[in-house]
């Protein structure tokens, strides 16, 4: 992942056999078995990494479990992620870049609900500001929403999946379509 300003530890991402969500860790290169844990998720995989590209240290670590959920590892970066979550809650929020001296960061919002939007957040008056559409033609329509779940399997492990209905449906009685091969005897089930 990269090397911390004193170019003496390095950042990485870590797999044992004790853990296969992996890690977030630091070691200083002469004696790697001398790690500091600085993440470990506990559901799902570590997502991204939000660096001070100045200071070369990590800001926020985020977990994917049906979504990106952010984890704040520097007290500065506090009040910046937390404008950044709440402007789209049920969106999963990306720092696709920032300048050098990160007042000024790139965002975008995958959410099932709305487009891929990209916006500018302004750390000064930490004000976010649409930039554009990536799909400008599906800005009149409505999206459903998508819920995540988690469910066991006969083996006993979990397993995550996601349940999309279109929007303003009753969810008392869902409908089920039953793919069943590649001919046309298909089901639908109500």
């Amino acid at each position: 992942m990269g090397f911390d300003k004193s170019n003496e530890n390095i950042y990485w991402l870590w797999a044992d056999d004790n853990n296969d969500l992996g890690k977030f860790i630091m070691f200083p290169i002469s004696s790697p078995r001398r790690q500091t844990t600085l993440f470990q998720p506990e559901k799902g995989e570590i997502g991204a990494v939000f660096w001070n590209f100045t200071e070369r240290s990590p800001l926020a670590v985020s977990e994917v479990y049906h979504k990106h959920e952010w984890y704040v590892l520097n007290e500065t970066a506090m009040d910046d992620m937390q404008v950044i979550v709440d402007y789209n809650p049920t969106a999963s929020p990306y720092i696709v870049s920032y300048s050098v001296d990160q007042e000024l960061i790139l965002l975008a919002y995958d959410s099932a609900e709305k487009p891929f939007n990209v916006y500018l957040y302004r750390r000064a008056n930490k004000s976010i500001e649409l930039l554009f559409n990536t799909k400008p033609s599906l800005q009149g329509y409505r999206f459903n929403s998508m819920v995540g779940l988690v469910y066991t399997a006969r083996d006993g492990l979990p397993i995550q999946a996601y349940l999309s209905l279109p929007p303003d449906v009753s969810t008392s009685k869902p409908t089920l379509f039953c793919h069943k091969t590649s001919t046309n005897n298909d089901t639908i089930l109500t």
